[in-house]
Parts: C-alpha cells; structure tokens; sequence
C-alpha cells in the first residue's frame, strides 16, 4: 500500500468513521422513537381527529399491548395541556417538563370543532446528545491514533531497512541487496537502491579491470626500457652495432609509452568535457562521415555500400567535432580489424522515431557474445594475448563522446564473423526543419 493511500484512507475515515458511529446509535443505542420513525403518529392523529373535542381526547382509549416498550404517546391541546398520555406515567410529576424533555418526534393538527393539537411521541430512556457527540470525537480520535501508529511503524520499519542498507554499502558490502515487504513506496525505493547498489558494483568491476589494463599496458613498454638501460649500463652491449641496437628498442619502447600515456590523458579530457552543441541537418553531416570512410577504402582497398533512409529535414544538436572524433575512430577501428577485400555497409535510417547510424564490418575473429559489451571499455581488446598495435582507447572514446550527448552505442554479432555497430540518436534531440 502506498503512502498517499494510506493518508487518504485516514482523511476518508475521519469523515466515514463518525457516520458509522452514529447509524450505530441510531441501530442500537437510539430511542424506540428513533427505530420506528414515524410510529402510529398519522394512524392515532385520525382517530383524535375523529373524536371531535377535548373530552374524547382524554377518554381516548389505546391498547398498551399495541405500543412497543420505552414508547410514550402524548397527545397536547394549543395550551400545553396534556389531553392524554399513553401509557400512564405516575411515576413523573411533572408530565410537561417531561414531556419537553423526552419528545422525539410530533405532528401537529385541527380537530373537527377547531382546536389544535399535537401528537407527541417519546420514550421515558431519553437519548443523550452529548453523548452521541463526545463518542463521536473519541472514536475519530482513536481512529487517527491507531492509524497513524500503524503507518509510522511501517514507515519506521522500511526506513531503518533502508539505513541498514546505505550503512552496508558505505561499509563496501555490494552483495546483499534491499529487501522490503509493504509500502508501494518503499518497495520502489528499494529497487532503486539495488540497482543503485548493482551499478556501482559494476563500476567498481569495471575501474579494477581499467586499472589491471592500464597497469599492463604500461609495464610493458616500461620493463622493456628499464632491462635494456640496465644492459647498457652493465656494459652487456659488446660494441658499437649493439649499443645502437639497444638504444633503438628502448626509442621504441619510449614513443610507445609516451603514445600511451597521450591517449590516456586525451580520454580523461574527453570524458570530462562538456559537448558544445550545435544543430545540423543530419542528412548533410552524414554526407560528410561518409566522404570519410570513402577515403578510407580507397586507401585500404575496401569495397563500401551506403544506403540513406534519413529524411532531408531533420535537424538535429550535437557537437559537430567529437561526434566527427568518435565516428573517425569507429571507422578506424572497422577498417583495422575487418577482413580485407570485404565490404563496409553504412546504413542510416529512422527506426520509429530514432535515427540510426549502422556500421557493418566482416572481421577477422569472432568476437565471444559474453564479452561483447566490454569492448567499449578503456584498455579492452579482444585478442588474449594483448600484442595488439591499439591501445584499447579508440572505442571507449566512441562510447564516451557519444554518452556525453545523451547517443547511445550497441555492438552486437548477427553472424559468425560479422559485427555491426549501432548508434541511436534520441528522438528527443531531433525535429523537423521549417
């Protein structure tokens, strides 16, 4: 149940509980007057009508058997005078002070010779309306008290579940997740903790992985130069042609960290950079990326297929040099890794409302679906043995332009040796030119 469920539930039974409350005292604990309405009143006011005058009135008879217990019938001239009472009341001295006090409902009528009287009927238990008043107050209260007691402990409950939650994760504990039972509220709650809970632990899976990598991918070039330096300095180099020998590795080695480290700090730009937005027809930005890969595959000697589907109209925002960034190394990295002699396909089209740019390239390798998804991050390549010439940069920086401008990137192998890469553009970037 949800939060704003139980407080209507609190608001209506303040207004329900006091009606029940009553139709109860009505039911049970009300006058007999109360229960049977408008007793005999039009039956007993015929037959004083009937009698004609005042006398009659008072010699009226009435069976006592036909009047139920507790009720009094009264019947009462212009003057106040009681004509008749039935059944008799000895017990009261005072019959009109009484009969003030116990009358429940009248009517009121002209007899034959004129004379106006009224039929009165009560009971000799009088109904208390402050009593009826004050259980009313005390229920509502009772109510209010006993819902609002309930709610806080749920509340309570959920909320100290919760605290023992975020104390856990602040501890480092990433593994038990959220569980509550109850309120609508919290349970969403919870579930936005838990997947709170499974990204961080994701990021934090993903940062060690980044941290292994860039470790490798560092020490690598760096063991290298450091044991060539110390042969050097050992006087291992037994002349000229080695010493040169050793001095062109550890260059080598040395420009491969430099590069290394450059594209390292140029990623950390990029991932905390904020775009500059810009609205372009897209149809004419793509033209441009597609004179790009065409360059491509004439160096390369790859054969290119373009099909465009893209309105000519649609405008859309974005910053106009990282996504040239981002789509020049996706290019790069298709025309390094694909098969030569195979085809590249561009495909852009609108799928319902998103515009789609797809890039399908024939690779060398299979890709494991397993790991698919990590290939868009820092350091990730593919090969086991990790001899690639890349760094392992150039399709993270992909995904991270693109997520800086709310794009997103998929890759995905649709057969044996074949990847496609799909960027989607949100339809809420996009509209149509005037």
């Amino acid at each position: 149940m949800t939060l704003e469920r139980r407080f209507s539930i609190i608001i209506l039974g303040t207004f329900i509980v006091p009606l029940l409350i009553i139709i109860f005292f009505i039911i049970f604990l009300a006058p007999d007057a109360y229960r049977h309405g408008d007793f005999r009143l039009r039956q007993y006011s015929q037959l004083i009508m009937d009698a004609g005058n005042a006398e009659a009135v008072k010699d009226f008879d009435i069976d006592p058997e036909s009047i139920p217990q507790n009720i009094q019938i009264w019947t009462v001239d212009e003057d106040g005078g009681v004509q008749m009472l039935k059944p008799a009341m000895a017990s009261y001295s005072d019959k009109k002070t009484q009969l003030h006090r116990l009358t429940v409902l009248a009517r009121s009528f002209y007899s034959p010779d004129g004379e106006r009287y009224a039929v009165l009927v009560g009971t000799v238990q009088p109904f208390s309306g402050i009593f009826l008043f004050l259980s009313v107050i005390v229920c509502i209260f009772v109510f209010i008290f006993v819902s609002t007691i309930v709610s806080l402990k749920s509340i309570n409950s959920s909320l100290k579940i919760l605290n023992n939650g975020t104390e856990r994760v602040a501890a480092g504990d990433l593994e038990v997740p959220v569980e509550l039972c109850g309120d609508e509220n919290f349970k969403s709650l919870a579930r936005s903790f838990n997947l709170m809970q499974e990204k961080l632990k994701l990021e934090y899976e993903r940062r060690s992985r980044f941290f292994m990598s860039i470790t490798h991918d560092l020490k690598t070039p760096l063991s290298s130069i450091t044991g060539y330096t110390e042969a050097l300095l050992e006087g291992m180099a037994e002349d000229r042609c080695s010493e040169e020998d050793y001095l062109r590795i550890i260059k080598k080695h040395s420009d491969l960290l430099e590069h290394r480290i450059q594209q390292l700090l140029e990623f950390s730009i990029i991932e905390s950079s904020t775009p500059q937005l810009s609205e372009y027809v897209l149809t004419e930005f793509l033209l441009e990326l597609t004179e790009l890969v065409e360059e491509y595959a004439l160096v390369s000697n790859r054969k290119l297929n373009v099909c465009n589907e893209i309105p000519d109209d649609l405008l859309v925002s974005f910053d106009g040099e990282q996504i040239r960034r981002a789509f020049e190394n996706l290019v790069r990295n298709s025309f390094s890794y694909g098969i030569e002699d195979s085809e590249i396909q561009l495909i852009y089209r609108v799928n319902e409302y998103n515009p789609e740019i797809i890039i399908r390239n024939h690779i060398k390798e299979k890709l494991d679906e397993e790991n698919l998804h990590l290939i868009f991050e820092p350091f990730y390549r593919s090969d086991a043995s990790r001899k690639g010439q890349g760094t392992g940069l150039g399709l993270a920086t992909v995904s991270t332009i693109l997520s800086n401008q709310n794009w997103n990137i998929t890759a995905r192998c649709p057969d044996e040796n074949l990847i496609e890469f799909c960027i989607e553009i949100p339809d809420h970037l996009c509209k149509k030119r005037s």
